[in-house]
């Protein structure tokens, strides 16, 4: 699998959960599975879960916000690529554990690099860039979907709306984790030595 996304350019971006340090897993999976794990459990015990999709819905009300999200990770990985700062920051991080990426070397064989703060962030925007997209395509295809289903899957479709909540809940709840992982990135970290 992890040949396909360093060869495919457009799968590319999800490397950025191919970053291998003990916080990775926090951040990139735990919380988000805990706070989309939240959401969801308050969305389906108010039995919302089949409305969400519709109009006025949860999932429709946040095209707004994916709307704007996405053009705002495109402008911080310009600001990142360029952004001069100090000079830590095309350095590796300073941490007990190094932060690594396992890339594709030219031989073909897989060898590690440790990973800059102006990598880490160029790589955590283009992630986002590409799952805001993937999100605001998922809201807007929504309701196309739903009618499909319930043509087409009538006795699950329950089952699996309430599936494609918690999916959805979770990649949102981790967009925006990575949202203020970056965040305090680029207001504090990246400026101390």
């Amino acid at each position: 699998m992890r040949r396909v996304v360093e060869r495919t350019v457009f799968l590319r971006p999800l490397n950025y959960l191919r970053i291998r340090h003990p916080y990775a897993l926090k951040y990139n999976w735990l919380y988000p599975l805990v706070l989309g794990g939240v959401i969801s459990f308050g969305v389906l015990k108010l039995g919302l879960a089949v409305d969400a999709f519709k109009d006025g819905g949860l999932i429709l009300s946040l095209i707004p916000l994916l709307s704007v999200l996405c053009p705002f990770y495109i402008a911080a990985l310009a600001a990142v690529s360029t952004f001069a700062g100090n000079e830590t920051v095309d350095r590796p991080f300073e941490m007990r554990k190094p932060v690594l990426l396992s890339v594709m070397g030219d031989g073909g064989d897989w060898e590690d690099i440790e990973v800059t703060p102006r990598h880490f962030l160029s790589m955590l925007f283009g992630y986002s860039t590409a799952l805001s997209l993937f999100l605001l395509l998922l809201a807007i295809f929504s309701p196309l979907a739903i009618s499909a289903f319930q043509k087409v899957l009538q006795g699950y479709v329950n089952y699996l709306l309430t599936v494609s909540l918690c999916m959805f809940l979770f990649l949102f709840a981790q967009l925006i984790l990575g949202t203020l992982l970056g965040v305090y990135f680029l207001a504090d970290k990246i400026h101390r030595k």
